[in-house]
């Protein structure tokens, strides 16, 4: 499996690369597949490059943002390239990039640290690369550390439809990979309540029917996945999902995308974004069905 790390010039890059460095510990090479690989990636706006003066300022500090990352936690064996990379935009590149390296994964740093209140959490790159998901994301935290990193299963989050058939998929083989168990979260989310400026209340009702664990069940069987344990409850999904996320210790939680379109996204949130805005570990966003045409 080949893993993209997105490096840019700040300290949001470093829980990416500790994160990396994680995985390539502990990802244990399945005879079958070849041993997992890291390409590290930084992007310059080629907008500059008219300036042959500040094109070749931001490459200079592009390269020594890449060295100083191949020298996290002295793991200089960890990245098998370090690419400089122009393009139109930062997200433009890394979508490049990862067509061209053959990315299998990616790797991204946002912005608030684990436990902040920042009103911006994930940063604009990061947010642009979700819509576009060209691969399975890893969105990480940028103060976490290795031996921060839980001891726990693999948790999928599922909203036991087809858009996360592909997230158990991929859940189950990281979960082989790092010998961890992996368990299931279903989340039945309750009916929303807003208030009006009248005081009114308006009742929305739940985006999904109401589940039984026998559900939950029979949808881990037709993924062909065995979990070591499902979770079902009933409340707000994100905060129900992260108290899972507590509960098992889980070193990381996967879940799949529906690909909201813009407009889409006005009315309803996308579950995946919101998990990687405000939980305290990785997060890896696995592309679902494509969103319909119109």
């Amino acid at each position: 499996m080949r893993w993209l790390v997105g490096i840019d010039l700040h300290a949001r890059s470093h829980g990416a690369v500790k994160t990396a460095a994680w995985l390539r510990a502990h990802l244990r090479a399945d005879p079958s597949r070849e041993p997992p690989e890291f390409v590290g990636v930084h992007v310059v706006d080629e907008r500059f490059r008219e300036s042959a003066k500040v094109m070749g300022a931001l490459r200079r500090a592009g390269e020594e943002a890449l060295a100083r990352a191949a020298a996290l936690d002295g793991d200089a064996g960890l990245f098998s390239s370090l690419e400089v990379i122009m393009a139109p935009s930062p997200e433009d590149g890394l979508q490049q990039a990862a067509a061209e390296f053959g990315a299998d994964a990616m790797i991204l740093g946002r912005i608030a640290p684990r436990g902040g209140h920042e009103l911006v959490r994930l940063g604009s790159v990061a947010r642009r690369m979700l819509r576009r998901l060209p691969v399975p994301i890893l969105m990480v935290p940028p103060d976490l550390e290795r031996i921060a990193i839980a001891a726990g299963p693999v948790l999928l989050a599922t909203d036991l439809g087809s858009d996360a058939t592909a997230a158990a998929g991929v859940a189950a083989q990281l979960a082989r990979g790092l010998a961890r168990s992996l368990v299931v979260g279903y989340v039945d989310a309750l009916p929303d309540t807003t208030q009006s400026l009248l005081d009114e209340i308006w009742v929305q009702p739940p985006l999904t029917s109401r589940r039984t664990r026998a559900d939950v069940e029979q949808w881990c069987t037709a993924q062909g996945i065995v979990p070591a344990q499902t979770l079902l409850s009933h409340g707000p999904v994100v905060d129900d999902l992260l108290g899972h996320a507590r509960t098992t210790d889980a070193c990381m939680i996967v879940c799949g995308s529906r690909r909201l379109a813009i407009l889409d996204r006005v009315f309803t949130s996308s579950v995946g974004t919101d998990l990687a805005r405000v939980t305290d570990r990785p997060v890896l966003i696995v592309p679902g069905a494509a969103p319909a045409p119109g």
